[in-house]
């Protein structure tokens, strides 16, 4: 077996006006639906346990987009998602669940991967000593990268890479918004456009290599 090793894209950007939305997030999360699940107890999905422990969370929930938090979250979130997905080459794209997860002392969400084909992670809530996602490098696992992001900011990353959420082992909090996505329709405009840009260079190139 060989591994063709391609550049897969993980990309790292910040939602506008996200002191508001995570301010008005953070007062949803307080009052909405959610399960607990205790230390050592496990999460639960389609009977298989895995060892993770949250405080609160609404992955029950994930393909119901009626809940009040995400009507309010997605307009913003698809705008910038919108931005994301033109600059990886595609016109759109679909979601395939989203759900929020609340984390405080001990808590985690060990190695793991996601359905579709790209993952996403906005920070609602990332105190001083809250963990960071760490992902494994998938041409080597050895390899691990912490990925510096903060409130506000929006993580989105190829879904088979394996990720984690350490244990948060000071007494603190951390929230975050998980959602699947699935990149839609390649762009044929945006290749176009590309294109032509680069014909017209190539042209303004040549006329200067004559002066």
């Amino acid at each position: 077996m060989k591994k063709i090793k391609f550049s897969c894209p993980v990309i790292l950007s910040n939602i506008k006006n996200h002191e508001y939305l995570n301010e008005k997030l953070l007062k949803y999360f307080s009052t909405c639906e959610g399960e607990s699940v205790g230390g050592g107890n496990g999460y639960k999905i389609k009977g298989d346990t895995f060892p993770d422990s949250f405080k609160k969370l609404d992955f029950h929930l994930c393909n119901d987009y009626e809940r009040p938090w995400v009507k309010f979250f997605l307009p913003h979130l698809k705008k910038e998602l919108k931005e994301i997905a033109n600059s990886l080459w595609y016109d759109n794209f679909s979601f395939k669940g989203i759900w929020f997860q609340q984390y405080e002392h001990y808590d985690t969400h060990g190695w793991h991967i996601h359905a579709n084909n790209y993952t996403g992670v906005y920070y609602v809530d990332m105190g001083k000593d809250s963990p960071k996602t760490e992902i494994i490098d998938p041409y080597n696992n050895k390899n691990i990268t912490v990925i510096n992001v903060k409130s506000g900011s929006l993580l989105i990353f190829p879904s088979f890479f394996i990720h984690r959420s350490p244990p948060l082992l000071k007494k603190t909090e951390k929230t975050i918004v998980s959602f699947n996505l699935n990149l839609t329709k390649p762009s044929n405009d945006l290749f176009e456009k590309k294109r032509i840009s680069y014909n017209i260079l190539n042209k303004i190139k040549k006329i200067w290599k004559k002066l």
